[in-house]
């Protein structure tokens, strides 16, 4: 089992904290870890990423201004990093005071970051002691600062654990595994691979799965069903067998009532000044899509939502449909269904899901949707089984 931040002794060392910047409700989740250790008299050395960069974009995906925000919430100063690894670096980490907070530059701006690569991690472990994770939503990946950069440091002696945030994701994970009442599994949104894995691997946990975004297209479009330009494909894979699987599992809850509309082009957008036009109610069995619309949002019959009476676990990943766009009608409907159970505990994975469930009672609030679904389906991640 990995060391709680709790069991380790941080005064006067050098921390290494790796955490996830990559949405402001992330970076306010670990607020409570970074103060507790300048309260014990770390230097804490954090490493984040932003976005996918490349060396087109760099300028959009710079934390300069992240760490002036970290300054505000702590209120005080956070030094910030340009250099990260080598010799200017390292002298400016040994520089900072007990209990000062320096933020390292994007680690993504190094290509070796997404590589595991060992001498990325030789760098960075010359910065810290202590390596602390609070980063859950990205420990389903081996990045080099989650996976080979803990492992190196644990090699050359040096402790490791976790920390405040990713101990709180842990448990309440835990306790969505354990749960023994009645429960209901939403997945909805985009990230098609980890979706459809999701439904494939924890649907028969679950007592019912509502199906709504890209998978509820990929399933649809499989049963026969026109779908006109909506999205059903990923990287060009063909999820026909996984679907006919997940098509035979009695608990699937697929909405017949779908809105429709039709995506402008940039010009058109200018012109119109929104991005969708003409919204239709279709009854997905009685007629196919018109080839230039999309399927937008997913409406739940009256029959629908009495399969959810007296669920009392819900967990979420996705709206059902393109609830950034303006789509909400069907999400916010689920919502209201699951409201009408008493004393329902509501699960949101990642950010996209909170602001689309924000409505439902007693809501909880992962950062993570890709980490969480892993965690449920394999018990464990490899951030986590590097530090055990």
């Amino acid at each position: 089992m990995a060391k709680n931040l709790d069991d380790i002794d941080v005064k006067n060392k050098k921390v290494f904290l790796r955490t996830d910047f990559n949405a402001a409700s992330r970076l306010k989740a670990s607020i409570t870890t970074i103060r507790y250790l300048a309260s014990e008299g770390a230097k804490i050395i954090i490493g984040t990423h932003k976005g996918r960069p490349d060396h087109s974009n760099h300028e959009k995906y710079k934390l300069e201004k992240t760490a002036s925000e970290i300054s505000g919430m702590l209120g005080k100063q956070v030094m910030f990093n340009r250099n990260v690894i080598g010799k200017t670096s390292e002298k400016y980490v040994d520089s900072i005071n007990l209990g000062e907070v320096m933020l390292l530059e994007n680690l993504r701006f190094y290509s070796e970051e997404r590589k595991g690569d060992r001498k990325f991690a030789e760098c960075l472990s010359r910065l810290a002691d202590v390596y602390i994770n609070d980063a859950f939503s990205v420990s389903h990946r081996k990045d080099t600062s989650i996976y080979a950069l803990p492992s190196l440091m644990k090699e050359q002696g040096k402790q490791t654990g976790t920390g405040y945030l990713l101990d709180k994701e842990l448990r309440l994970w835990d306790d969505v595994s354990s749960f023994e009442g009645k429960k209901a599994l939403v997945v909805g949104g985009a990230k098609l691979k980890e979706k459809m894995r999701a439904i494939k691997e924890l649907g028969e946990r679950f007592d019912n799965v509502v199906i709504g975004g890209v998978p509820y297209n990929v399933l649809r479009k499989v049963q026969g069903y026109g779908i006109g330009k909506s999205l059903a494909e990923e990287d060009n894979k063909d999820y026909a067998e996984e679907t006919k699987q997940i098509l035979d599992m009695p608990n699937i809850i697929l909405g017949d009532d779908v809105y429709t509309s039709r995506k402008l082009d940039e010009e058109l957008k200018e012109v119109y000044g929104k991005e969708w036009i003409s919204r239709r109610m279709v009854d997905i069995r009685n007629k196919d899509i018109d080839d230039e619309y999309s399927i937008v949002d997913v409406l739940l019959s009256k029959k629908d939502k009495e399969r959810l009476k007296d669920i009392k676990l819900a967990v979420m990943f996705g709206p059902l449909g393109i609830f950034e766009a303006g789509f909400k009608e069907g999400t916010e409907g689920l919502a209201k269904a699951l409201s009408c159970n008493k004393d329902i505990r509501c699960i949101a994975g990642g950010g996209e899901s909170a602001e689309a469930y924000k409505s439902v009672p007693n809501l909880e609030i992962s950062t993570a949707g890709g980490a969480g679904i892993e965690y449920l389906i394999e018990g464990t991640l490899p951030g986590l089984d590097v530090l055990r």
